[in-house]
């Protein structure tokens, strides 16, 4: 029995059989994973539904739903780095263009000043890979879900870096994007300073000291 004869679609058209399960029942197998961030549509045509003995359906069936949009798995760095141009690295949960994520990708520092979008540059992939390879190498098809990116400028010592992906964010896989913003913070290490001295006039129990002691 041809599902379709019956009046039943799902769109957009996958790869896949619709498979009776019984004498009520039908469901669909896809051959391969349902693609990320796509919306569907279940319809059932009231016309072309009919049963064995010939019963119609009273109103038609539309059913949506979606898969979904990007998600990001891991970040790096976290903490504080000791470099003032450090790489930065974000797995999704899903297939995604880099060099669209990083033009939408927006760096703030905490007084909010946002650094230049063309001030932010691809980590090549075999420094990516060098750098990041617990993460690619974790699952199969990694090498497709990451962007890693660094800096042209030095960026500002002692000075809280925050990451964020605003909502839009699109994915490879299909046409929806994301509806809620993304961030993450790292931060750069101080300048050289003296924490403390000896002797130092700040110690309680020896304020100073006499000539030959050390």
């Amino acid at each position: 029995m041809n599902v379709e004869d019956r009046g039943i679609s799902l769109a957009p058209k996958l790869e896949g059989r619709w498979r009776w399960t019984g004498t009520k029942t039908v469901q669909f197998e896809p051959k391969h994973c349902l693609p990320y961030s796509t919306k569907y549509t279940l319809k059932v045509n009231k016309e072309h539904c009919v049963s064995a003995v010939g019963g119609k359906l009273a109103d038609e069936l539309l059913f949506e739903f979606s898969t979904t949009t990007p998600n990001i798995l891991q970040f790096s760095p976290y903490g504080t780095v000791s470099t003032l141009k450090p790489k930065c690295f974000l797995l999704f949960d899903q297939k995604i263009d880099s060099s669209k994520i990083l033009k939408h990708l927006r760096v703030m520092s905490r007084d909010e000043h946002e650094i230049p979008n063309d001030e932010l540059e691809l980590v090549d992939e075999v420094t990516a890979k060098n750098e990041f390879k617990s993460y690619i190498d974790a699952t199969e098809g990694n090498h497709e879900k990451y962007v890693a990116f660094t800096f042209k400028y030095d960026l500002l010592k002692a000075t809280q870096y925050t990451i964020r992906l605003p909502v839009g964010c699109p994915s490879a896989e299909g046409p929806l994007v994301t509806t809620s913003e993304w961030s993450a913070s790292f931060q750069t290490y101080e300048s050289l300073r003296i924490i403390d001295w000896f002797p130092n006039t700040k110690h309680t129990y020896q304020p100073s000291t006499g000539p030959g002691y050390s």
